[in-house]
């Protein structure tokens, strides 16, 4: 018998910093999903849903800052 998969969740603010850092010159969608640990197909999920929504996007159950750390 398998175990449900556990999916990473994640607070509104790493998804907007994230988006950000992407936005920087010299920056690619590709290197910050790199160094976030994170599908290049989940960022741009993030982006469009910020584009469509602005500050209604990510209105999720994510977790906090200081608990993504401790993961």
């Amino acid at each position: 018998m398998t175990k449900p998969r556990r999916y990473k969740r994640f607070s509104s603010e790493f998804k907007r910093q994230a988006i950000l850092r992407a936005a920087e010159e010299g920056m690619t969608d590709k290197v910050v999903c790199e160094e976030l640990g994170v599908s290049t197909r989940q960022f741009r999920r993030w982006r469009d849903e910020l584009h469509l929504l602005g500050d209604d996007a990510f209105v999720g159950k994510g977790r906090g800052r200081a608990d993504e750390l401790t993961s």
